[in-house]
């Protein structure tokens, strides 16, 4: 198992149990029921994408004093919610924005950004994933400058579980995370995204992006 370093998140790091931040507790009831997604990504790979060994790095600074048991418990929980992406039926529809940055910032050691790297770049092949990479050339592409993380969530038009749920956005800010549920507010969190999505690169030039990543980290 590769040996992790500190790092910083501003993704909510424990999935389930008492530990669970009750807005991200929230959060993970919703997403279990989403239609599709859309995802802004400026600290860290989105928790959808990230493979095991980098989750472990992710989780281990934050309870230091887990066993490894816990630890593992944590991890897998991590990487089921990524069944919603690609389970057989009705599979999510995610749209990810990921800002260059995440890919130069080494979590736990190079082999550890190499797998991660060729992981994304092969979700990004699935026909209901878009992946793209916000580069630093980019700089602020919309008026409010930097762009804190964030996740468009929606719902089926009618479900049996959520009835007629409005889209609603979870964004991640210096104090703490929120939820914003105004259709004025959804609206310009949509135009941000598209500001975003606009100022990135093209889906396969992310990948070929993604893929020479995973090769510098090899070498």
């Amino acid at each position: 198992m590769s040996r992790c370093a500190n790092s910083t998140s501003a993704e909510p790091q424990i999935l389930g149990g008492a530990t669970t931040p009750p807005v991200f507790k929230t959060y993970l009831g919703l997403e279990s029921g989403v239609s599709d997604l859309s995802v802004y990504q400026s600290m860290i790979i989105p928790g959808l994408l990230q493979v095991a060994d980098y989750a472990r790095c992710i989780e281990r600074p934050y309870y230091a004093d887990d066993t490894q048991e816990e630890l593992e418990r944590r991890v897998l929980l991590r990487l089921r919610r990524a069944a919603i992406l690609t389970r057989k039926y009705s599979p999510v529809a995610a749209d990810f924005v990921v800002h260059e940055s995440v890919l130069h910032t080494i979590v736990g050691s190079n082999a550890v950004m190499s797998a991660q790297a060729r992981h994304m770049a092969d979700m990004s092949t699935l026909p209901n994933v878009t992946l793209r990479i916000l580069p630093f050339s980019a700089g602020f592409p919309v008026d409010e400058g930097p762009v804190q993380p964030y996740i468009i969530l929606n719902f089926p038009l009618s479900s049996r579980e959520f009835g007629t749920e409005p889209p609603v956005v979870y964004a991640e800010t210096f104090t703490g995370s929120m939820f914003f549920e105004d259709s004025i507010d959804v609206k310009r969190y949509r135009e941000i995204h598209e500001a975003l999505q606009r100022a990135a690169l093209e889906e396969k030039t992310s990948r070929d992006l993604l893929r020479q990543m995973a090769r510098r980290y090899e070498q």
